[in-house]
């Protein structure tokens, strides 16, 4: 229902008028004016249209008020009119609040000012033509910096001032009680509910001087002193006021500060040791005469070509001055720039930061390997680098751990948390903390390590049903290929001497036992998956000779990446020498190599895991692993280790998540079995680097 009111605006003391829309001829009006809150209510008898209900305005409903008129009409014996019905219209009433305006008046005592004069501010507030007391906000800003930001000076008044949003809201369920409710139906007097808007305001101040509370005599007269910039500018001292009676209002008033003759440094950002660069000085010449000036740079930290000048001035004319120089320090640098022509001078201080070139990082400039007492040099090229800038980064690494550290910190960010996010995060991470026992590991916080794996362990639990069963995410079906893979990162970390909660495998162990001698797994549809779980019950002490035999019979059938956890089964199960011989040559043959590196590939239609394995890096990893457990002096180990190193990424790390999990499994059993013994170390770098040596004990 709309609500038409008898004006657009109203004045303190008018008498508000206001007409319904409706069609409603009889009932009952509820009038009510409301803003933060329901400010006053009526009710009256409604006569229908034509009756104008009125509202007397006051100070109270400054600077506006929102009337609202709710009509009620009972149900009726006419056909049309058996229900109840009810209509809510809301009208916003501005109430101008001219009277209460503050007159404000700023001025300085003088146009313009020298750097260090003096400045003074006097502020007279007056209401009408009474002088009245009240409290100044001051503020004097940089001209130049509100109009970069088209800054206006604020007004109190406008803002105090300004409508109010309406906070009642007017509800019933009458209608919706007595008869039932037709989305389709459409009210015709819906409407007149325009009041409720919002508005947002933002302020930006840069301020020289900020006097937020300067009160003001009987006689309206306030006055504030202060020092005038160094910064040759315009300036806008603004003034907002306010009495105790809420009168308000705002003023402002312009000033410069500047000098006759002036110099303003030209110059870059920044510098870096050894740049060559053209600062300059710009005289403005106010004087009025014409003459020659001196003009000097003092900058210690650069050499200074010419650091003295002698320029032609002419009147009121500016001239720009260059001064090439080279930066010989480095950090901060003062530089001051001075000028003189006659009388008149004119000097100013400012800083020029001296900082390092931008520092290209390059991942491997060359790799060796050492053994026993011997020596390795690596060559590298040094063109394009500078002097004091370029560094040289040496790691004598026993263990590879070195070249982890970008895929955990890969595996521990990675934003995603299911079953096979996590598990590729937390497997490896059990391993390291294995690792830690026995080999400081640098950077590694193990108090840290040991409370991100408690945590992932008591998120596992969440993966796990009732019958021991994991799902890819909690409350998910739960899948035989999820159980093994999770049992099978518990039992290495258990075996690595991590806490894991007793439910993961008091429900875990029988579950993975009870699928490896099921039909499901009889039939051999997923033979991958089996070839895992029998590892896994294996290495944990409870080999299945069911599962077992199965694999040997469709042996080769089995990808060259599962045949590697057939292996660790035989050999956990304490199979006979041939068994685990016969698993062994096909993998080895498999092997391809190149120089110092040796890799197992996997076609690309070998993807019989639960994850795609179209690529050489998990099978290496795989095969790294097994090695260590059945051949730990294998000859193939440290190729297959320098390769799952040599085919990181540029930045660390492999191409996901998987990749990264198993790599650094692999690795860091491949650390562990070589952290054994003490180790003394030594290196120098020569033409023109520092040396940077040495390291005793285990590394």
């Amino acid at each position: 229902m709309d609500l038409v009111r008898s004006a657009p605006s109203f004045r303190v003391g008018d008498t508000a008028h206001l007409l319904p829309r409706t069609a409603l001829a009889t009932g009952s009006a509820l009038l009510t004016l409301e803003r933060e809150g329901v400010m006053h209510a009526e009710v009256s008898p409604w006569r229908g249209a034509g009756n104008a209900l009125t509202v007397q305005l006051t100070g109270a409903h400054l600077p506006n008020v929102v009337a609202g008129v709710v009509l009620v009409r009972g149900a009726a014996p006419g056909l049309d009119e058996r229900t109840p019905r009810m209509q809510v219209g809301l009208a916003n009433l501005g109430v101008a609040a001219d009277q209460q305006r503050l007159q404000v008046q700023v001025a300085t005592n003088a146009d313009s000012y020298e750097p260090g004069q003096e400045v003074t501010v006097t502020v007279r507030l007056r209401h009408g033509d009474t002088p009245v007391r009240g409290e100044v906000a001051l503020s004097v800003a940089d001209e130049g910096v509100l109009l970069l930001a088209a800054y206006k000076t604020p007004d109190p008044h406008a803002a105090l001032y300004a409508h109010h949003d309406l906070a009642v809201r007017t509800a019933a369920n009458w209608q919706r009680l007595v008869k039932p409710s037709d989305p389709t139906r459409h009210e015709p007097d819906e409407g007149g509910d325009a009041a409720a808007q919002t508005r947002t305001r933002k302020r930006f101040l840069s301020s020289a001087l900020w006097l937020p509370a300067l009160v003001t005599g009987d006689d309206g007269v306030a006055v504030a002193r202060f020092t005038a910039p160094d910064n040759l500018t315009a300036f806008r001292v603004m003034s907002m006021a306010g009495d105790s009676n809420a009168h308000l209002g705002s003023a402002d008033r312009r000033f410069t500060v500047k000098k006759a003759l002036q110099i303003q440094p030209v110059a870059p950002r920044f510098l870096s040791p050894g740049d060559a660069v053209t600062l300059g000085a710009l005289i403005h010449n106010h004087t009025g005469a014409s003459g020659t000036a001196t003009v000097r740079l003092r900058a210690p930290g650069l050499q200074v070509a010419l650091a003295e000048q002698q320029v032609q001035l002419p009147a009121d004319g500016a001239v720009r001055v260059p001064f090439e120089a080279t930066a010989t320090g480095d950090g901060e640098l003062t530089l001051r720039f001075e000028v003189a022509l006659g009388a008149a001078r004119d000097a100013v201080e400012t800083t020029l930061p001296v900082v390092e070139r931008l520092r290209i990082d390059r991942t491997v400039a060359g790799r060796g390997r050492v053994d026993g007492s011997a020596q390795a040099a690596l060559a590298f090229d040094t063109a394009g680098l500078v002097d004091k800038e370029s560094h040289l980064t040496l790691d004598i690494d026993r263990t590879g751990l070195s070249a982890l550290q970008p895929a955990l910190r890969d595996l521990v960010h990675y934003p995603y948390g299911c079953l096979e996010q996590t598990l590729s995060a937390w497997g490896p991470m059990t391993q390291l903390r294995a690792l830690a026992t026995d080999v400081p590991l640098g950077g590694v916080a193990t108090a840290k390590l040991d409370d991100y794996l408690a945590a992932g362990a008591l998120k596992l639990l969440t993966f796990q049903d009732a019958f021991g069963h994991f799902g890819l995410w909690p409350g998910s079906t739960p899948r035989p290929g999820y159980t093994v893979v999770a049992m099978h990162a518990i039992a290495a970390a258990a075996k690595a001497g991590v806490v894991v909660d007793t439910t993961l495998v008091r429900n875990g162990w029988p579950a993975l036992e009870a699928w490896a001698t099921s039909a499901e797994a009889a039939s051999g549809a997923d033979l991958a998956t089996l070839a895992l779980a029998a590892c896994t019950l294996a290495e944990a002490g409870k080999p299945s000779d069911v599962a077992l035999q199965r694999l040997g019979r469709d042996r080769k059938r089995l990808s060259l990446y599962s045949q590697t956890y057939l292996m660790r089964a035989l050999h956990a199960a304490k199979a006979s020498a041939s068994q685990i011989q016969a698993v062994l040559d096909p993998l080895v043959a498999a092997v391809q190599t190149t120089g110092e590196r040796a890799w197992l590939p996997e076609a690309d239609e070998d993807r019989d895991w639960w994850w795609p394995t179209a690529d050489h890096v998990r099978p290496t990893a795989a095969l790294l692993t097994a090695l260590l457990a059945v051949r730990p002096n294998h000859p193939l180990l440290p190729k297959l280790a320098e390769h799952l190193v040599a085919s990181a990424q540029r930045g660390g790390s492999w191409s996901n998540t998987h990749d990264n999990g198993l790599a650094v499994q692999a690795l860091a059993a491949w650390a562990r079995a070589q952290a054994s013994g003490e180790a003394r170390t030594w290196a120098a770098a020569h033409r023109n680097w520092t040396v940077d040596a040495d390291a005793e004990g285990r590394p």
